[in-house]
């Protein structure tokens, strides 16, 4: 049946509070309360010469009152009336939501307050024998309605290149071009439509290996070699060349050193540059070449593979972070607001091991998971320059993700809802 406002309770009970457009048992009244922007409050700092700097700005908890009729005079009705009664009322100490206020927008699309009832169905009026009038009043710490669709996003190992990347989105200009990256004719997963400064773009994810080129880097050691693949034998991916060195020395004595041979020959002789007598060598050296994926190439950023553009539309999200292992020196990077979330290298997950990570005010915390089950608090190991007020602000973030140790195992999501100031 189509229900316009209804209360879901801490049990995850719905409480219908308007069904004006179908059943006609319960409906709102006209004159919400307290819908709107919330108001403001503010910290500032007053100077002697009586000038004064504001330092912050934030919004108080939101209180509103919405006014309902109900019919009356029949069991049913009584017993609708008693449902509601006993759905909204809850009290004692609670973490985590008390319950939350569903309310249909003019778009058909349904906001979500985080509140509790505290009050207005003690002053109940009979309006006349067939129905009453009563209001219904909530409070929110948290002033702001979400939409209550979950964004979330991966970071997962691409098993041709044996390093970490994101799942990347190109922006486009044009349907076509999502269609010719993803292939995908119709928007879905691999492609969706944006608004950015009023402009209308197509994201289109497109898979990181198939963006990338192979590079070999020169090394001086086998270690530097087996670090860099992970591989401990030659092969395809690392093996061991020789290199023919030219080397131009001012004495014989630094041939000799140079070359380990003590006489002029195929290995060192003497020539003349510009006048003066130089001692030429030539000698062989060991190097490695090491196969490594180029992450220049990768089209969405030149900085780093791992690296996600978000466009918010919205006022400031706070996500929540869940890291698989393995991983290890770890840190999360927005780079439009200029906050980290670093874990000190002692901190170390193996596999299925998880880190979660809640930015929510009032519910941060950042905890291990271990592979016994046993769930340890990380805040004494970030660092010092680490914040868990940590956000995603209205327009486009750049979110970088670093890690090291990953295998095809490894991954981070990170998820949120949009939300907004008023209904």
């Amino acid at each position: 049946m189509p229900v316009n406002v209804s209360y879901i309770n801490s049990y995850g009970e719905e409480i219908v509070l308007d069904d004006s457009e179908h059943i006609k048992t319960i409906g709102e009244l006209y004159g919400r309360e307290g819908t709107e922007m919330p108001s403001l409050d503010y910290d500032e700092i007053k100077y002697g010469d009586g000038s004064a700097d504001i330092t912050s700005i934030v919004l108080k908890p939101r209180e509103i009152t919405m006014s309902f009729w109900m019919r009356q005079g029949k069991q049913k009705y009584r017993e609708k009336l008693l449902e509601i009664k006993q759905g909204l009322l809850q009290t004692g100490q609670r973490e985590g939501n008390w319950g939350k206020l569903k309310v249909r927008g003019n778009d058909g699309n349904f906001l979500y307050l985080n509140c509790a009832y505290i009050g207005g169905l003690d002053k109940i009026v009979r309006e006349s024998w067939s129905w009453i009038k009563f209001d219904l009043k909530f409070r929110a710490s948290d002033p702001y309605f979400y939409n209550g669709v979950e964004y979330s996003y991966d970071i997962r190992q691409d098993d041709s290149s044996g390093y970490l990347f994101f799942s990347d989105a190109i922006l486009c200009n044009t349907i076509q071009e999502a269609v010719d990256i993803t292939g995908e004719q119709s928007p879905g997963n691999l492609w969706w439509e944006v608004r950015i400064n009023g402009e209308t773009k197509y994201y289109a994810i497109v898979p990181a290996s198939s963006l990338y080129l192979d590079t070999a880097v020169i090394l001086d050691t086998e270690q530097e070699a087996i670090d860099l693949t992970g591989e401990t034998e030659p092969g395809n991916h690392w093996w061991e060349t020789t290199f023919e060195i030219t080397d131009i020395v001012d004495t014989e004595q630094e041939a000799i050193e140079r070359t380990g041979e003590s006489v002029r020959g195929s290995v060192w002789w003497t020539i003349v540059i510009d006048g003066a007598l130089k001692y030429q060598l030539r000698y062989a050296e060991t190097k490695y070449y090491a196969i490594v994926r180029n992450r220049s190439l990768y089209m969405r950023s030149a900085q780093t593979n791992t690296g996600k553009d978000l466009y918010i539309q919205c006022d400031k999200i706070y996500p929540d972070i869940i890291i698989n292992g393995p991983a290890k020196n770890i840190s999360i990077i927005n780079e439009k607001t200029e906050r980290k979330i670093e874990l000190d290298v002692s901190i170390v997950l193996d596999v299925n091991e998880k880190i979660k990570i809640i930015t929510t005010p009032l519910k941060r915390k950042i905890t291990k998971t271990d592979k016994y089950g046993v769930v340890t608090n990380l805040i004494p190991w970030l660092s010092a320059d680490s914040t868990l007020d940590w956000w995603l602000g209205h327009g486009t973030n750049n979110v970088t993700y670093n890690n090291s140790e990953t295998t095809p195992e490894s991954w981070l999501k990170f998820s949120y809802m949009e939300r907004w100031g008023s209904l």
